[in-house]
């Protein structure tokens, strides 16, 4: 069985700015952050459209999960 993955990730920060701090919490807080967060909400719902609005894919996905 094949599972369809998708696992965007978004630039808000330098890569020198460690996940989980304070430093990071701040950065989330800003404009840009929001901004790039929109925008991967985009990229995500345009994911989902693709692959459910292929009947085929959906077909083929619904019977892999009915075995």
């Amino acid at each position: 069985m094949v599972c369809p993955t998708f696992h965007p990730t978004l630039k808000i920060a330098d890569t020198s700015v460690a996940l989980h701090t304070k430093e990071f919490e701040a950065l989330v807080r800003t404009d840009a952050a929001h901004e790039a967060i929109a925008e991967g909400a985009k990229m995500v719902a345009l994911q989902v459209i693709k692959i459910f609005g292929d009947e085929a894919k959906f077909v083929a996905m619904k019977s892999d999960f009915e075995k």
